[in-house]
């Protein structure tokens, strides 16, 4: 048209600037482009900037003159690319809202930067890199889906840039289950396929912003004065990202079987998402040893960052192990946590440090089977043969080592159970071995079949590993077949080598300022002192179903949060419910198989992996706000923690040390796992004592999870000498108990609208032991 004929400037303002109707201008006039920004209440203009053809993204640009713009988040200034509200401030600004003295109030504030009044637009910006300031939307309009944040400005450029979209909306509403989520409308002049709009949109956004419904529609309908015109949005008729999508490839039937056998879900389709299905990290250890038996790889990082088979599929890939399959033997180097065991825990009775498991099957169970199913197991997994001398660690060649030792009894009643559970535990040589132990004894008409292993060889995934072989073992063994184990990944002695490496990587420097910020705002244990109590005291809370299924289903549906985040949020409120300290420092037992600067599987690997690390946490002004804030301070770990300790291991000084007040572990959902026959929890009956009395543990609590029989059970251990007893005690597991139950409200609510050592046995649920029964039934 005629329309800009002449036209030397064009200035766009009142609605926020897209790429298409500057790229319909520019097609039309050769007119100066500029796009300004400003409320009414700061005298129309406040920002401004001409538009050039290299801008991807159209900004406000920078303040006018006699203008000064903030970007705050409550009063603290933003850095850049930090959303926050935009602030105004300068001559430009008004006195105020006529007779409206409480809004104004609200609006108009005294300014914190320099003289006269702040306007609080309740628009979102941020600052670009180059000084410019990009307009996000309004603060109003900013959803929270599962405990994110989302700016549904920053999902909608997202989709502007893919090629071939004109316009879109995106909003937040309840889906058909009462759930929020994200609806995405698009408008193009050719035909969409929504699955690589997802795609193109998973490169360069988090899973949770990730719209759940999309259209294409012909138009995005807008009301009489320009605004989007929700209400006249068509419903989407498509399928949510939750409906059931079968497996339609190889790849994606692996990965489906493999969650559904270690999630205890029946059917699993392609697009169901793994944490909401109630995973963790220790479960993607195990979906990767699946894979495997399948003839796949895959990491760690691929299940946590993918979390549906539809994109694990596309990047896992064939098999093809280049590990040692024969046995492994000779000096191995100790790792972080091993190191720690000898130097700095200085404990009585090093030798006696173990975990147990203990289970009973009626009739007798074959000796001549233990004896074969059990050398197996130790010519396997060699550092089952690994002894320590004079302050190394050396795993024994077959022909040298003595394997195991099984012992075997007959017994009058359970009061000589416990004798000998004791005689076992106490039984263990550092330096002459075997580490691993196994009583068999007989009573009546039922067996009880006793395993003890020393700690510095076995960690919580070790025994989901080492059990499920020993089944395996014993089936082939009754079926009269060789005995097969699964192939081996690196051998223990490959990972502590490349960890020590690891130690010297560019990586690990790179983590080195963040851990000495953790270490400088570190919080002591408040309210502690001496009293005359003696040892250690131990009590359990137990969540019944209900609650325990309430927290793992809708916990992480509505905020996205794991086990971790979930219990640690509890314990927090829990300290400050007790003496009132609102920031701690817990130290945080990982199972430590996690990625290092080179790749190596170890999902099949036994051993003590484990990594501890510090944490500062906060309890903030509700569970909610707890929550959450303990969830991105997680997320801020690097590498989930493994760095510490390998810092502190290999560093020297440069990393001063902190004492450990708090320690806590999550040990998993055993329920989960039809296959895993142990459960790190409480006290295996008759099995005796893990460690030796004499062993004084140095932290004053000591706090564990794990799901036993659809129930959440945590158990805290406490230093009588220094928390005291009966009242202290008390108000933790009250306002341990309390928090929970608290943020059970909360996420149905938004429905509406020591180590992995942890100092005991291990006990199997009811579940398992029938299993167990039932695989040494006597013919």
């Amino acid at each position: 048209t005629d329309a800009f004929l002449g036209l030397k400037y064009i200035m766009l303002g009142g609605e926020a600037v897209g790429r298409e109707i500057v790229k319909e201008l520019r097609e039309r006039t050769e007119a100066i482009i500029e796009d300004v920004y400003g409320p009414s209440e700061t005298t129309v203009w406040s920002t401004c900037i001409t538009i050039s053809k290299e801008h991807q993204i159209i900004p406000i640009g920078k303040p006018i003159s006699n203008t000064q713009v903030f970007v705050l988040d409550g009063m603290q200034l933003c850095g850049i690319g930090i959303p926050g509200e935009l602030c105004i401030a300068g001559d430009g600004v008004a006195r105020g809202y006529l007779n409206q003295p409480e809004l104004t109030a609200e609006k108009f504030i005294d300014n914190p930067f320099g003289n006269g009044k702040l306007y609080r637009s309740g628009d979102l910006a941020r600052w670009l890199p180059d000084g410019n300031i990009e307009y996000l939307g309004r603060i109003d309009e900013q959803v929270k889906i599962r405990g994110f944040r989302i700016e549904l400005s920053e999902i909608e450029s997202g989709i502007r840039e893919i090629e071939g979209i004109k316009d879109c909306a995106v909003i937040a509403r309840a889906d058909a289950n009462g759930e929020k989520a994200i609806f995405a409308y698009l408008v193009s002049n050719q035909e969409i396929k929504l699955s690589e709009i997802r795609d193109t949109l998973a490169k360069t956004l988090p899973d949770y912003m990730i719209p759940a419904y999309m259209a294409q529609i012909e138009k995005i309908p807008v009301t009489r004065n320009g605004k989007l015109d929700k209400r006249s949005l068509p419903e989407i008729e498509g399928k949510s990202e939750r409906e059931y999508i079968a497996p339609r490839t190889q790849e994606e039937e692996a990965v489906c079987a493999a969650f559904s056998e270690i999630l205890s879900v029946e059917k699993v389709g392609v697009r169901d998402n793994f944490y909401e299905l109630g995973g963790d990290s220790i479960k993607a250890i195990r979906v990767i040893s699946k894979l495997r038996e399948k003839g796949y790889q895959a990491e760690v990082r691929d299940i946590l960052q993918n979390l549906t088979a539809e994109r694990i599929a596309a990047q896992i890939k064939k098999e093809q192990s280049h590990y040692e399959q024969g046995e492994v033997n000779g000096e191995v180097l100790l790792t972080p946590i091993q190191k720690a065991f000898f130097e700095d825990w200085k404990l009585a009775k090093p030798e006696h440090f173990n975990q147990s498991l203990m289970f009973t099957a009626d009739g007798k169970i074959p000796e001549e089977a233990l004896h074969t199913v059990l050398r197996k197991l130790a010519e396997h997994h060699d550092i089952l043969r690994a002894v320590y001398r004079d302050g190394e660690q050396v795993v024994l060649p077959v022909r040298e080592s003595k394997l195991y030792a099984l012992v075997t009894k007959e017994l009058e009643d359970v009061s000589e159970l416990e004798k000998e559970g004791n005689k076992l535990q106490s039984s263990m040589d550092l330096e002459a071995g075997p580490l691993f132990k196994v009583g068999l004894y007989y009573m009546g008409k039922k067996s009880y079949l006793l395993f003890v292993i020393h700690h510095l060889v076995v960690d919580g995934v070790s025994w989901r590993i080492l059990l499920e072989d020993f089944q395996t073992g014993y089936r082939q063994w009754k079926e009269g077949q060789e005995i097969q184990l699964p192939p081996k990944t690196a051998s223990f002695k490959e990972w502590s080598d490349l960890q020590a490496e690891y130690a010297m990587s560019r990586e690990i420097e790179l983590e080195l300022g963040y851990w000495k910020t953790v270490e400088e705002t570190s919080h002591c244990l408040e309210g502690t002192g001496r009293t005359t109590e003696k040892g250690f005291g131990i009590t359990t809370i137990s969540l019944n179903s209900e609650l325990t299924e309430t927290l793992q289903r809708e916990a992480m549906r509505a905020y996205h949060a794991e086990w971790n985040d979930i219990l640690l949020t509890a314990l927090v409120r829990a300290i400050t419910a007790w003496n009132g300290q609102h920031e701690v420092t817990a130290f945080l037992e990982g199972h430590g198989r996690e990625p290092l600067h080179k790749p190596i599987s170890v999902d099949r690997t036994i051993g003590w992996f484990t990594s501890v690390y510090p944490v500062n946490l906060k309890s903030m002004k509700d569970i909610e706000t707890t929550l959450i804030e303990t969830k991105e301070t997680l997320r801020k770990v690097p590498n989930r923690g493994i760095g510490y300790g390998i810092i502190r291991c290999y560093g020297g000084t440069k990393l001063k040390g902190l004492a450990p007040e708090i320690v806590f572990n999550y040990l998993g959902d055993f329920d989960a796992e039809s296959n895993a026959y142990n459960e790190l929890q409480g006290s295996g009956e008759y099995a005796g004592r893990n460690i030796a009395q004499e062993n004084v543990i140095r932290e004053l609590i000591s706090v564990s999870g794990s799901i036993q029989n659809r129930q959440m059970i945590i158990r805290i251990r406490y230093n009588r000498e220094r928390i005291g007893e009966e009242h202290a005690v008390i108000q933790i597991k009250k306002g341990f108990e309390d928090a929970l139950r608290d943020l059970s409200e909360k996420c149905t609510e938004a429905n509406e609208t020591r180590t992995a050592s942890d100092y005991g046995d291990v006990k199997l649920s009811m579940e398992q032991i029938e299993d167990l029964e039932e695989l040494f039934s006597i013919e």
